[in-house]
Parts: structure tokens; C-alpha cells; sequence
């Protein structure tokens, strides 16, 4: 998502920003390398089990991650609570004739 936005403030100077209070969770590389590291280490004990790994101070919203890039790359930002429903969306329906 990150490089969608910065691609389209560098491309287009414009983002079309859809359900702009949704979270998205954030994690360093290294904070992801130690995850793995220690979950191949402790395989045995954590076999079988889900394990969340993150750091809640990188929890942003969608909003936070598109003012950010537009600090950096300014483009005018555009709103909207919900997705557009695709035009092109087939449909398919089942009758027994």
C-alpha cells in the first residue's frame, strides 16, 4: 500500500483514498528477522500455535500513511468511507430452468 501511495503522488499528484480509517498494521524488517529467527529456535514449543508479532505503536490508519507520503510527495488526497463496487463485476445466478 505504502508504495501504491507513493507511486501515485509521484505519477499522478492524486490519491483516491477509500476507507481512510481502516488500520494497517506496520513491522520493522529486523523486528520481522528476529520473529523468525526465534520462532525457528523455539519451533518445538511453539509448533501448533499462532503467534502475533508487531508493535502497536505501528498501527496506522490509512488516512495517517497517505498524509505522510503527501508530506513528502504532495498530492491532493480524495476521501471516501467505501470502496466502489467494480463495474466490470460478473455475476452468476443458478436456475433449474
Amino acid at each position: 500500500m505504502l508504495n501504491a501511495f507513493v507511486y501515485r503522488a509521484i505519477h499522478f499528484g492524486w490519491l483516491e483514498l477509500y476507507q481512510p480509517d481502516d488500520l494497517r498494521s506496520f513491522i520493522d524488517v529486523a523486528d520481522a528477522a528476529a520473529a523468525y529467527a526465534f520462532a525457528i529456535e523455539h519451533h518445538e514449543a511453539m509448533a501448533g500455535s499462532v503467534f502475533n508479532v508487531g508493535n502497536p505503536a505501528l498501527n496506522l490508519t490509512k488516512r495517517q500513511i497517505a498524509d505522510a507520503v503527501a508530506a513528502l510527495f504532495p498530492m491532493h488526497i480524495e476521501a471516501s468511507p467505501t470502496a466502489p463496487i467494480p463495474t466490470n463485476a460478473t455475476t452468476t445466478s443458478t436456475s433449474t430452468g
